[in-house]
């Protein structure tokens, strides 16, 4: 079920779709900005936090990523 959110970064409202499912056994996030096209997360334990598994995703601003990493970590990942 996708999870809705907002995020404010530098005065910039976004609005993020996160959407958990399961690919090979691994928890992996959908995740849409402002009705953007789809990108494919994976969470890295080791760093705690996402890490994109396709190219596109590099347009994310870093700040936009942590933020949506910091919220997860909190609402989705562990729960």
């Amino acid at each position: 079920m996708p999870k809705s959110f907002n995020v404010n970064i530098d005065n910039i409202g976004y609005d993020v779709q996160v959407t958990p499912v399961i690919a090979n056994e691994e928890k992996r996030f959908i995740i849409k900005i402002n009705n953007t096209p789809e990108h494919v997360y994976v969470w890295d334990e080791q760093i705690q936090s996402l890490r994109a598994l396709d190219e596109e995703a590099s347009v994310i601003p870093a700040a936009l990523e942590k933020a949506i990493s910091d919220k997860l970590l909190r609402t989705i990942v562990f729960h």
